[in-house]
Order: structure tokens, then C-alpha cells, then sequence
């Protein structure tokens, strides 16, 4: 206090500590600031908003000292007093409050803000943005005392990781404080749910380990297209973007198959694309193109060619997202229930579908064996390999000899075949049986 003058003190306000306490001397005073014995009840109150002001006081032969704890760093504050007895009030000069030293971790995401002071918000204000899968994004750690305040002197190791590791990441995944803040990039790999990350300190003498708020992740960047097989399930987040084992499918019976649209981590994407379908299989009924209804669609194939392996592939057709296409992994296709017979002379060679073979019979000579293959076939030519039957063999020449029976082997069997009258055309007939397949000539 500097009497008289008319300012009625000298000096400037030192820089104050958040959390610490300090003392605030009130006197009454004349208009000359010179000190009276006056002794109203005086009230105190801060433009911090988030401090607590102190209860009033009656001053004591003129004066009374207060204890103020600022608690929001990196502003100034001031003080201004009220009382009881019609005195004029009084307002400081802007008092400087720095942080206390760095006790813990804050994680800041993106739409969150740092509201230093305010630790029933966690020194926290907003929301967090909901963030694509697949795409990164900054967040901000900070090493903040007991009021959340940043230290630009703490010292800590921040190691950030995510609630879903194996495929989410975090780069770098561990770096000092700088100026009391380290900045991470994050990509999250799950859409449709919500994902949070943790900071820890890995010195020795670590500060306080914290977790974010939750962050939403809705699908990415529509990217590439995805066919799913019958047992094969959605699997976003992971190195092929599905799970389940492939079921064989069976040869002329229509099963259904899934395409989605998805991001770079498989989440599926709500496109309505149109797409078209192909496959190793010639003989396969497939639609020509189909559209997906909000990323997905679900329809019936039916592959036809068996005891083999095949896939279905699928393209973008003429939409306009520029998707990946794909291949479906591969599905064994074993051939129908055993239903014809079906006889190989020389000149010709097994086909599927349609008659189950091609060419023509070349003429034979009188008295030289030739082979004879009969094969055991589903619906549409495909050898049954399980079959076990017995084969009769008999022709039209009635001077030859004709073979013994056979039983088949993987679905065939190979006959020798002697014809005797020459200058005339012979047939051959096969015949189950065990009655299980039709006769063929």
C-alpha cells in the first residue's frame, strides 16, 4: 500500500502458481487511499471460473487478509471485492496464473478442446468427431497437473495405444513430451463401433496414465468390392476381411453368395453399386450384373463343371466408385448324385452339360481290341468318383466276344473291345448292374 498516491500502491502483481494458495491483503481506505479503522463485511470474487471464491470477512481495524487459489492456467485473472456498507469496490490489477507441475496424461481428439481449470470436465470441452476407418487422424497428449493445465516442463515417455491393436495404428507408437505435448497420427480399423485409446508414461517416475473419450468410427472410403462364399462371414479389421471355412458345393445345385462393398479394412461400405459376376467355370448360371443395396447383396449361383476347384470373380460395372474388384476364395465343386452312364470309344472325348461328350467313333478293324471307357456321371456329365457299382459290358456284333464285367474306379472304367464281322457298323451298351444308373449305348 502506498498511501496518499494516487494509485494508493506501488509494485506489480507477482506471476502466480494453479492450485497454489496466495494471500490478498483488503483495507478500507479514504479517497487518498490512506488506511481508516472501518470494518464492513467484504465479499471477494475472481473472473477464474472455475476456482472457488472465498467465504466473506469482516475486516479488523480496517484490514483483513484472504487466501485465493487460482485453478486455470495460461490466463490472467483479477479480483474484485464487494461489501456490505456502501463503500466503492475495488478490482485488482491482472494477476498472470502459470500451471503446477505435471502430475498425469490428457488425450485430446479431434473436436475436443483443452478447458484448462475445469476438472469436473476433465479439462475437456466438446465432443469427439466421429472418424472414418481406415483413415488417420492426429490426437494431441499432454502431460497437465492437477487442474489440467498443460506443463510445458513435464517430462514423460507417452507410449498411446488403441483398444483394438492387431489391426489399428498408431504412429509413432511411443515419443517424449515436447513443450508438454506429443502428437500421434491414429487410423482406426472397426467401423460401427467405438473405439478409445490409452497414453501411458514409461519413465521411470511416470505420470498418471489416462484413457481418451470414446470415438465413433463409421465405415471408410468405399474401396474395393468382396465376394463371400457359403460359411464365410464379414470379418472387418483383419488381413483377408473374412472368416469361416468354405463349404463344397455340389454340381447343378444353386447356392447363394454375398458381395458387399467395403473400405481398406473390410468394414462394409453403404454403396449402391452395380457389379457384374464371372467364374472358372464355363458352364456356370450366373446373373449378368446385380446392384448392392447399402453395400450388400445376397444372391443364388449355381457352378456346374465338378471334381474340381473354382471361383467366382466379380467387377464394377459402369457406377462410378472406382472399386477393386475381387475373387472369391476358391470352392471345391463335387459332381450330383450318379444318374447316367456314359461310354468313350476312340475319336471321342468327354464334355459336360450337354450330350457328355464330343467327336465321333473312328471306324475300328476286324480282329484289333480297342478301349472302351465308361464313366459313371451326374445329371450333367460329371464323373461321380464315389460310385461303386458294377459294369456289364455287351455289343451288337454277334461273332465277338464280349468283355467281363468291371467294377468302376474313381467313376471309370476301361474296357477292351474285339470286334469280329467287319464292313458294318456295331454299337456297344453299358449297363448297371446294381441298377442305380441308366443303361447308354
Amino acid at each position: 500500500i502506498d498511501e496518499g498516491t494516487s494509485t494508493g500502491k506501488k509494485g506489480v502483481p507477482s506471476n502466480q502458481i494453479a492450485g497454489i494458495s496466495f494471500p490478498v491483503n483488503v483495507y478500507a481506505t479514504d479517497d487518498y487511499w490512506n488506511k481508516t479503522t472501518a470494518q464492513p463485511t467484504v465479499d471477494l470474487t475472481t473472473t477464474d471460473l472455475y476456482d472457488t471464491d472465498p467465504s466473506p470477512k469482516s475486516l479488523v481495524n480496517g484490514t483483513t487478509v484472504f487466501y485465493i487459489t487460482f485453478v486455470k492456467a495460461h490466463s490472467s485473472w483479477t479480483i474484485t471485492s464487494s461489501n456490505d456498507s456502501f463503500y466503492t469496490d475495488y478490482t485488482s490489477a491482472d494477476i498472470y496464473v502459470n500451471p503446477n507441475s505435471a502430475t498425469k496424461l490428457l488425450i485430446l481428439v479431434p473436436g475436443e478442446n483443452p478447458d484448462e481449470g475445469n476438472v469436473s470436465a476433465g479439462g475437456i470441452s466438446g465432443t469427439p468427431d466421429n472418424q472414418l476407418a481406415g483413415e488417420s487422424f492426429q490426437v494431441r497428449v499432454r502431460g497437465v497437473d492437477d487442474y489440467y493445465n498443460m506443463d510445458e516442463n513435464a517430462l514423460a515417455t507417452v507410449s498411446l495405444t488403441t483398444d483394438y491393436p492387431s489391426a489399428d495404428i498408431v504412429n509413432p507408437s511411443s515419443q517424449a513430451l515436447s513443450n508438454g505435448e506429443a502428437i500421434f497420427t491414429v487410423t482406426l480399423a472397426r467401423a460401427n463401433t467405438t473405439s478409445y485409446l490409452s497414453a501411458t508414461d514409461t519413465d521411470p517416475f511416470p505420470l498418471s496414465s489416462t484413457t481418451s473419450s470414446g470415438i465413433y468410427v463409421i465405415p471408410g472410403i468405399p474401396y474395393k468390392l468382396q465376394v463371400l462364399l457359403p460359411n464365410e462371414m464379414n470379418e472387418p479389421a483383419t488381413s483377408t476381411g473374412k472368416s469361416g471355412t468354405v463349404i463344397n458345393q455340389v454340381a447343378g445345385y444353386e447356392f447363394n453368395i454375398t458381395v458387399n462393398s467395403v473400405d481398406n479394412k473390410f468394414n462394409i461400405t453403404p454403396t449402391t453399386a452395380t457389379f457384374s459376376i464371372t467364374s472358372t467355370d464355363p458352364y456356370a448360371v450366373l446373373p449378368s450384373t446385380k446392384q448392392l443395396i447399402n453395400g450388400t447383396t445376397t444372391f443364388g449361383i449355381t457352378l456346374r463343371q465338378a471334381n474340381t476347384y473354382q471361383k467366382v470373380f466379380v467387377s464394377e460395372y459402369d457406377t462410378g466408385y472406382s472399386l477393386i474388384g475381387d475373387t472369391s476364395t476358391e470352392v471345391y465343386v463335387e459332381a450330383g448324385p450318379p444318374v447316367n452312364l456314359r461310354i468313350l470309344v476312340p475319336g471321342e472325348s468327354r464334355n459336360y452339360i450337354y450330350s457328355g461328350k464330343t467327336g465321333a467313333p473312328s471306324d475300328e478293324t476286324a480282329g484289333v481290341s480297342f478301349p472302351v471307357t465308361v464313366d459313371a456321371c451326374d445329371v450333367l456329365w460329371n464323373i461321380v468318383t464315389d460310385t461303386n457299382t458294377t459294369i456289364h459290358l455287351t455289343t451288337t456284333d454277334p461273332n465277338d466276344t464280349e468283355p467281363s464285367n468291371q467294377g468302376l474306379t474313381s467313376g471309370t472304367t476301361t474296357f477292351y473291345v474285339t470286334f469280329k464281322t467287319a464292313n458294318t457298323t456295331w454299337t456297344i451298351t453299358a449297363t448297371d448292374l446294381n441298377g442305380g444308373m441308366s443303361s447308354t449305348t
